[in-house]
C-alpha cells in the first residue's frame, strides 16, 4: 500500500488493495478546501502540462538511465527517497512557508548544503546562490549586488553611502555597504535570498533585494554539541586553521534553553609586498560567536535573546599590481600576486549585535517585536603615498587612516494573520536611530621636509595632509503593510505599501592642506515618501505557480560635505555650481517581474524562473572633481533587463544536480554627465552572465556510514570598473572567471571526515579594482587554490 500511495500522490485518485489482491480505484470528489480543488484542477490542465512533463521526463531518463525510470514506473520504495526536500522560509514575515508556494523570486540554501561545502562567509555563499555577486576588497569588505543594480564601487570615504541589498541576521538588519560584517557563523539553519525590491517589508537598503542569514534557535528538548576542526594550505600562501563549534543546553525541559556557537579562523596571506620584502603579508585572523537564550513557556508566548560578536584583524589586503616596466610606481613587481605598499594597510572590524525577539500567538494571528542594537568599530588604513609623492616629491610616506564608529538601534513591531485565510495581513511599525562617526587623517611619516611642515601648518594641521571628522545621525520611522486576498483557491493577489519619514543630521569638520584650511558643515536633510507593491500569483496546479509583480524600492539620502573653493572653484563653476549641493535625495527603482515556480516528476525536479525589467531613477551618484574632491547628487537613470533560472533535479536516491543561470543587461537609460557616459554604457561591476551549478552524490554503505562527494561550479563573465573611459578614473576590465570546488568525505554516526579543493584550476578571480589615490589599478584577488581537510564530531 505504501508504494500505491506514492504512485497515486497528487493525482486526485485514491486506491485500496484488499487481502485478495483486488485493487479499487476511486476519483476523489472536489471539495471546498484548497487541496481537493487543486487536485481536481490537475485534470483540467493535464493537456497543457503534458508537453512540459514529457520534456522533464525525457531529461530525467537521459540523466538517470532507463533502470531508474523503470523503478519509478513500478512505484518502488526508492521513489520517496528521491523527492527533493521542501525548504521552509520565513521571508514573507508570515511564519514558515514552503518556498515553492511563494509568488516571488526567492532562493534558499539549507544547513546540510552549507555544512557539506564548509561555508564560512560570503565567498562561499556567492558560489551557491544564483545571481548574487559582490565587490570585495577582502574579509569584512563586501558590497553585495543583486540583479545588476549598481552604479559604482563604494570607497572608504563615503560614510553616508547606503546599500542596495539589505543584509539580515535573523531579525536584525546589519547592512553596512562596502563593509558588511562577514560573520563566520557556524550554526546557520539556512541562507535566504529575496530578489527584487523588498521596500514594503524590509525598507531602505533593500531596493534590489535582501539576504537573510537564519541561525538555529535554542532547542529546549535536547542536548546537542558539535565541533569542527580543519586545516588547509593555499597556493602561494601558507596554512589556514579554522575551528568552529556549537552547543545546545536545555535548562528547563521543553521551556528554556541556551545555545552557543563560536568560531576562530587563522588564514594565511598569499600576496607578497616587494617594498618591504614581506611574503604573504595579507594574513587575517577572526574570532567570534553567538549566544542565544530561548524561553518558550508553551502558552503562545516566546522570548529569544541573542548576542553576536565578530572580531576581524587583517594585516593587509589581497591586492596585486600588474608588472609594467614603464611605470615606476610598480617598481619591483615582476609576477603575479605581488604588490608595493609603503605602509601596512590594516583593516580591523569589531561588530557586536544584540537582539530581543518577542512573539505572541493568538487565535487571530501573531504579534512579533524585534529590538536590535548593533555596535560597529572599523579601522581602515590605506596607502596614500603615491598621491602625496605625485604632488610633493618622492620618498614621502603617508597612510590614510579611516576610523568609523556606528551605533545602530532599531525597533520593529508587527502583526501577521494566519496563512490560508481568505485575507492574509501583515502590518508593522519600524523605527531606527543610527549614529555614525567617521574620522580621517593623513599624517606624513617622518622625516617630513621643512617646506611641507610649514605648508601644512599654514592650513591648520601640522604634518597632516587632510583631517576630517564627520558625525552622521539618521532617524527614521516607517509604517508598512501587506494584504493578500485569496480570491480563489488558485488566485491570490497582494498589495502593500511602506510610508517612511527620515531625517539625516550631518556635522562635518575638515581641515588640512588638501582642504585649504578649516571648514565646517552643519546641515539637515529630511524626506518622506511611500513605496508600493503589487503582485498576483496563480496556482495552475499543486506544483505549478505563475506570478507577476510590480514593486518599488528606495535608498535613504544624505548631506554633502564641504568642497573647498580654492582648488575646486573652477571645477564647480564648470558645472554651474558655487558649491556642493547641500544634500542628495533618496533614489528609487521600479521592478516589473513575471515568473514561474514549479515542481515536476513527483517532486524530483524543481524548475523556477523569472524575467524582470528595472527602472532605476535619480541614482545617488558620486560626482568626482579634478581637484580630488567629490560630492553626491541624484543624476542618471539605469535600465536593467534580465532573467534567472534555477533548477534542482534528483536523478536517483544518491545523485542530485542543480544549476542556476542569471543574465543582466544593466545599462544607462540616457547620457549622464555625472558618469561621463552615454546611453547604453554598462553598469560597473555587473557581469552579464552568472552561472552556478553543483553535483551532489551520497551513498550509504555498511549500514550506518555514508560516503559523499560534491562539485560546485561557478562562472562569472567579465565586467568593468566604470561606466565609461571618459571619466576621471580609468576604465578597467575585471576578467571573467570559472571556478570549481570539490569536496569528498565519509559520515559516520558521530564523525564526519572530509577533504576539499577550492578553485581547482587556480583561476585568477578579480573581485575589485581600486585606481584611486593616484596609484596604478589595484586588483583585489580571491583566495587562490586551496587544499584542505575537515573533521566534525557530534556529541
Amino acid at each position: 500500500m505504501e508504494a500505491l500511495d506514492i504512485l497515486l500522490r497528487n493525482t486526485g485518485i485514491s486506491g485500496t488493495l484488499n487481502d485478495k489482491g483486488v485493487l479499487t480505484i476511486t476519483v476523489v470528489a472536489p471539495g471546498n478546501n484548497r487541496e481537493s480543488k487543486m487536485k481536481s484542477d490537475l485534470y483540467k490542465n493535464e493537456n497543457r502540462l503534458s508537453l512540459f512533463a514529457g520534456i522533464a521526463a525525457f531529461v530525467a531518463s537521459v540523466v538517470s538511465g532507463p533502470d531508474t525510470m523503470a523503478q519509478e514506473n513500478d512505484g518502488s520504495d526508492n521513489k520517496s527517497a528521491m523527492v527533493i526536500e521542501e525548504i521552509m522560509v520565513t521571508a514573507t514575515k508570515r511564519g514558515a512557508q514552503n518556498i515553492q508556494e511563494i509568488a516571488a523570486s526567492i532562493s534558499a540554501v539549507s544547513s546540510e548544503t552549507l555544512s557539506r561545502v564548509g561555508a564560512q562567509g560570503f565567498d562561499d555563499y556567492l558560489k551557491l546562490i544564483t545571481g548574487l555577486t559582490a565587490v570585495n576588497s577582502g574579509a569584512g569588505q563586501t558590497q553585495i549586488i543583486l540583479r545588476g543594480v549598481n552604479s559604482g564601487r563604494v570607497n572608504h570615504n563615503q560614510p553616508q553611502a547606503r546599500s542596495t541589498v539589505g543584509l539580515y541576521i535573523d531579525e536584525s538588519p546589519i547592512s553596512n555597504v562596502g563593509f558588511n560584517p562577514d560573520a563566520n557563523l557556524f550554526d546557520i539553519e539556512r541562507v535566504e535570498v529575496l530578489r527584487g525590491p523588498q521596500g514594503t517589508l524590509y525598507g531602505a537598503s533593500s531596493m534590489s533585494g535582501a539576504v537573510r542569514l537564519i541561525t538555529r534557535q535554542p532547542d529546549p528538548d535536547r542536548f546537542e554539541g558539535r565541533l569542527e576542526v580543519g586545516i588547509s594550505t593555499t597556493d602561494s600562501g601558507g596554512e589556514n586553521f579554522p575551528v568552529r563549534g556549537v552547543f545546545n543546553i536545555p535548562l528547563s525541559e521543553g521551556e528554556f534553553a541556551l545555545r552557543g556557537a563560536f568560531n576562530y579562523v587563522d588564514n594565511s596571506g598569499f600576496i607578497d609586498d616587494v617594498e618591504s620584502g614581506e611574503n604573504d603579508f595579507n594574513d587575517e585572523q577572526s574570532w567570534g560567536g553567538k549566544i542565544s537564550a530561548l524561553w518558550d513557556p508553551d502558552n503562545g508566548f516566546s522570548a529569544l535573546f541573542s548576542v553576536l560578536h565578530q572580531d576581524l584583524e587583517t594585516d593587509g589586503r589581497p591586492d596585486e599590481f600588474l608588472p609594467n616596466v614603464n611605470d615606476p610606481r610598480v617598481a619591483g613587481i615582476t609576477g603575479k600576486r605581488q604588490t608595493r605598499k609603503f605602509v601596512g594597510e590594516v583593516f580591523d572590524s569589531e561588530f557586536t549585535n544584540y537582539n530581543l525577539t518577542l512573539s505572541l500567538d493568538v487565535s487571530w494571528g501573531t504579534f512579533t517585536s524585534s529590538t536590535t542594537y548593533a555596535d560597529t568599530n572599523l579601522l581602515n588604513v590605506l596607502d596614500d603615498s603615491f598621491r602625496v609623492q605625485r604632488f610633493f616629491g618622492p620618498g614621502l610616506i603617508t597612510p590614510m587612516m579611516n576610523s568609523v564608529e556606528i551605533d545602530d538601534f532599531s525597533q520593529e513591531v508587527r502583526f501577521a494573520t494566519p496563512t490560508g485565510e481568505m485575507l492574509e495581513v501583515v502590518l508593522g511599525l519600524y523605527y531606527q536611530d543610527q549614529d555614525k562617526n567617521q574620522s580621517i587623517t593623513s599624517p606624513i611619516q617622518p622625516p617630513v621636509p621643512p617646506f611641507l611642515t610649514g605648508l601644512t601648518t599654514r592650513f591648520g594641521a601640522t604634518n597632516d595632509i587632510f583631517v576630517s571628522d564627520q558625525q552622521i545621525d539618521l532617524e527614521q520611522i516607517a509604517v508598512f503593510g501587506e494584504v493578500t486576498w485569496n480570491v480563489t483557491d488558485q488566485l491570490a493577489m497582494t498589495a502593500g505599501a511602506r510610508w517612511f519619514d527620515y531625517e539625516v543630521d550631518a556635522t562635518i569638520d575638515q581641515t588640512g592642506l588638501a582642504n585649504r584650511g578649516p571648514s565646517f558643515v552643519d546641515q539637515t536633510f529630511k524626506e518622506d515618501d511611500v513605496t508600493p507593491k503589487f503582485s498576483a500569483g496563480y496556482q495552475i496546479t499543486d506544483d505549478v505557480l505563475v506570478y507577476g509583480s510590480a514593486s518599488k524600492g528606495f535608498r535613504i539620502g544624505g548631506v554633502n560635505r564641504f568642497i573647498p573653493i580654492g582648488p575646486c572653484g573652477a571645477d564647480l563653476a564648470a558645472l554651474g555650481l558655487s558649491g556642493a549641493p547641500v544634500g542628495f535625495a533618496s533614489d528609487t527603482l521600479w521592478n516589473y517581474e513575471g515568473g514561474v515556480r514549479s515542481t515536476w516528476l513527483d517532486g524530483r525536479l524543481v524548475l523556477n524562473g523569472a524575467y524582470y525589467h528595472i527602472d532605476w531613477s535619480d541614482i545617488q551618484s558620486v560626482r568626482r572633481l579634478a581637484c580630488g574632491f567629490q560630492f553626491t547628487d541624484n543624476a542618471g537613470d539605469l535600465d536593467v533587463d534580465g532573467f534567472e533560472i534555477e533548477s534542482i533535479f534528483s536523478a536517483n536516491e544518491e545523485l542530485t544536480l542543480s544549476i542556476g543561470l542569471n543574465y543582466n543587461d544593466s545599462v544607462l537609460a540616457a547620457p549622464s554627465e555625472n558618469f561621463s557616459a552615454d546611453k547604453g554604457d554598462r553598469a560597473p561591476f555587473v557581469p552579464k552572465w552568472n552561472v552556478t551549478g553543483s553535483i551532489d552524490y551520497a551513498r550509504s554503505f555498511r549500514g550506518d556510514k555514508t560516503g559523499f562527494a560534491r562539485a560546485d561550479f561557478r562562472h562569472i563573465s567579465n565586467s568593468f570598473s566604470e561606466f565609461s573611459e571618459a571619466g576621471l578614473l580609468p576604465l578597467t576590465e575585471l576578467p571573467g572567471y570559472t571556478t570549481i570546488d570539490l569536496t569528498a568525505g565519509v559520515q559516520f554516526p558521530r564523525w564526519t571526515v572530509s577533504v576539499f579543493v577550492k578553485n581547482v584550476a587556480d583561476d585568477r578571480v578579480v573581485t575589485n579594482v581600486d585606481p584611486e589615490r593616484a596609484q596604478p589599478s589595484q586588483f583585489s584577488i580571491a583566495r587562490p587554490r586551496t587544499f584542505g581537510a575537515r573533521v566534525n564530531v557530534d556529541f
